[in-house]
């Protein structure tokens, strides 16, 4: 499949794909997932969540993003490479979302604390790094980029631990939509994000959208909701073999016999029923 039709296939804007082409043009033609691959590497930045800061992380994103199992895929590959993670949660306004966080730390075994404003927060991440705890992982409420308020609370808590902020994003909705997401994220001290739910969506352009218009770079992806299951690398290679891959068919219901298609219109017409708009 040749490049500008893979980036047609995943909807990626028409200025940005325009660019990749003309990159990819340029290595190796014959080969396009290598192609695609070196103008990737050109176009976008890779840092895996694997380049810890030494700080604390603070996730955030868009209500309904993936926050939590996020953190706690994180929390359970630290913990296997004999890590001990502090869990901190500033989301006590969505309901079970603290219960939800308790109980992947029960299953960890891991800390789990909830910080109610900034000065709670800041004491919280203090004590855990106090504790021995090496990674620390902040949870936060779903916001809203174009709520001042919203932005300006969210900010006051990163800056208030020193924590890097990590953008948390589902795949698939509309790329110009997530272009201008980035530029809030951004505004809140983004540089990276992780991209979740892979396995339910079929077109990825608004991911190369978001690290185009946002300057983020890309820091992993969720490809399933189960946090045994890891927040996986990506580099060039990679997300160019996700965008050559052939797209996932549509699940194709068991056809039903002539005879039942026959009764059930037999019984739909003949009903008296009155359907209204």
């Amino acid at each position: 499949e040749p490049v500008d039709a893979i980036l047609a296939r995943h909807r990626v804007p028409q200025k940005l794909a325009a660019s990749l082409v003309r990159a990819a043009a340029a290595h190796e033609p014959d080969d396009q997932v290598m192609a695609l691959a070196a103008a990737f590497d050109a176009a976008f930045q890779f840092a895996s969540l694997e380049e810890a800061p030494g700080r604390p992380l603070v996730f955030v994103g868009p209500p309904g993003a993936g926050k939590t199992a996020t953190i706690a895929k994180v929390a359970a590959r630290a913990v296997l490479r004999g890590r001990k993670a502090a869990l901190i949660t500033t989301d006590l306004v969505r309901a079970g979302a603290t219960e939800q966080l308790s109980s992947y730390g029960q299953l960890l075994e891991q800390t789990v604390t909830a910080a109610g404003d900034t000065g709670s927060l800041a004491a919280a991440v203090a004590k855990a790094e106090q504790s021995g705890h090496d990674l620390v992982l902040v949870d936060t409420p779903g916001f809203n980029p174009y709520d001042d308020a919203d932005m300006e609370r969210l900010l006051a808590d990163i800056e208030a631990v020193g924590g890097e902020a990590i953008a948390v994003l589902a795949a698939g909705g509309d790329a110009i939509e997530i272009m201008e997401l980035g530029l809030a994220l951004r505004e809140l001290g983004c540089r990276r994000f992780v991209a979740t739910r892979l396995d339910t969506v079929r077109r990825f352009g608004s991911l190369l959208a978001l690290a185009h218009g946002g300057g983020l770079a890309f820091a992993g992806v969720c490809a399933s909701p189960y946090i045994g299951d890891p927040v996986e690398s990506l580099n060039p290679v990679s997300l160019a073999r996700l965008l050559a891959a052939a797209a996932k068919p549509l699940r194709d219901p068991a056809p039903r016999k002539a005879g039942q298609r026959a009764r059930a219109a037999e019984k739909i017409n003949s009903s008296r029923t009155v359907v209204t708009s």
